[in-house]
């Protein structure tokens, strides 16, 4: 029994050591689905490890979760073509001629009055309207109209081209005319999520050595995932080669030596945007090493570090307090809730972390509240292995005798 109590004091000294950060969420107003913004001191506490991550209510009840990036979005947005004429030939064509403004497309979109219609359709090209080449012959437009909305939309496909006037003629005489309310385009727009600016670095003065290198150190008090880097340079042409270097120790024959390690490297040029992109960089002190060759130093103006954000995904209560907690003994979660959530987290509701602390050990925690037995002195523990010792002894001497008699 005491030895089971002493386990489970031990195993209690172990989770007081393996929790180490705990923080706080905001408010929670009403039920539902909400993203919470991972700060990047909360990720560095955990070693960007998202399995060491949980969420607590206020019963110290696991609540599930999912970690999502931000979504990049991406918009179509419908641009109308310019009609520049229609003409009806009763019982016999609709013509529409279009100007092409943008050129070199390969397909339209018409907005047309709900309808239910098959309908044939010819489209030429033109660079003074009095000229007209075939592009697409006696295409069949297939019309099936909607029961909850008053217009309809249809894509047709044509060659590549870049006439300034398109016309499309509809065949009227197998069939009614069509009332087309808009002809155009879906231009595609594309919004990438926006990055985490790191503050956490603290840079010191260039140095610009004998060998022909600029070398910048940074430090910081945690290791950080840095996705970016965006250097501002003054200077007005150059093209440098560039190294993210850190001191590494190795144990040769019993000796610590010191040594340098390129973690990256990449080129800083006038040509480019130089926002230096990042798969899997985690730092905390380093050096930036930038070769000058025979030029003068770099004008660098800034250096900024940014991070993609990364979200807890969970459904949480309204009037519930909620933690996340940070304990490095944990493994991968399971939770049903990741076969419910989607890619985009774009409209879910947010919700934030606050008060982040660091978990300090109670002096409790790391001794035994009561007496030491005898078993659990340094003098049992010196008995045992003297008892042990003339047991050893006891059955050599034995062996010894058995094989001296044979």
């Amino acid at each position: 029994m005491r030895i089971l109590s002493l386990s489970l004091s031990l195993l209690w000294v172990a989770t007081s050591f393996a929790q180490s950060h705990k923080a706080s969420i905001t408010e929670i107003k009403r039920d539902g689905l909400y993203k919470v913004l991972l700060p990047t001191e909360l990720r560095s506490a955990s070693n960007n490890n998202f399995d060491y991550l949980r969420i607590k209510d206020e019963q110290n009840q696991e609540v599930p979760y999912v970690i999502m990036d931000a979504s990049d979005r991406q918009y179509s947005t419908f641009k109308p073509l310019k009609i520049a004429s229609k003409t009806v030939y009763t019982d016999s064509v609709t013509s529409l001629i279009i100007e092409n403004e943008a050129r070199l497309k390969d397909n339209l979109v018409l907005k047309i009055a709900n309808t239910t219609i098959d309908k044939y359709f010819t489209i030429y090209g033109s660079d003074n309207q009095m000229e007209w080449f075939g592009l697409v012959a006696q295409n069949r437009l297939a019309l099936n109209g909607s029961n909850s909305e008053t217009s309809l939309e249809k894509a047709i496909s044509l060659p590549l081209n870049n006439y300034r006037y398109l016309r499309l003629d509809f065949d009227d005489k197998s069939s009614i005319s069509i009332n087309v309310l808009e002809i155009g385009i879906y231009e595609n727009q594309y919004f990438p999520s926006k990055m985490l600016t790191l503050n956490n670095f603290t840079q010191g003065l260039p140095n610009s050595s004998a060998d022909k290198m600029t070398q910048i150190g940074f430090m910081t008090n945690a290791t950080h995932k840095v996705d970016a880097i965006s250097f501002e340079i003054g200077t007005e042409f150059y093209r440098r080669g560039a190294n993210i270097i850190v001191e590494k120790k190795s144990k040769v024959k019993k000796k610590i030596k010191n040594y340098e390690e390129v973690l990256s490297s990449f080129t800083l040029s006038s040509k480019g945007s130089n926002t230096i992109s990042f798969y899997d960089l985690h730092l905390s002190n380093f050096t930036l090493q930038i070769e000058n060759q025979d030029n003068p130093p770099l004008d660098i103006e800034s250096i900024t570090f940014f991070q993609k954000p990364k979200y807890l995904v969970s459904y949480l209560k309204a009037g519930q307090s909620y933690q996340v907690e940070v304990n490095d003994e944990l493994s991968r979660p399971s939770y049903d809730l990741a076969y419910f959530i989607s890619n985009n987290i774009n409209d879910l509701q947010e919700a934030m972390i606050s008060n982040l602390e660091q978990l300090s050990i109670p002096k409790e925690a790391s001794e035994v509240s009561r007496p030491q037995s005898f078993w659990e002195t340094k003098l049992f523990m010196w008995f045992a292995i003297g008892i042990g010792g003339l047991l050893v002894l006891y059955f050599a001497v034995s062996m010894l005798r058995d094989m001296s008699k044979s």
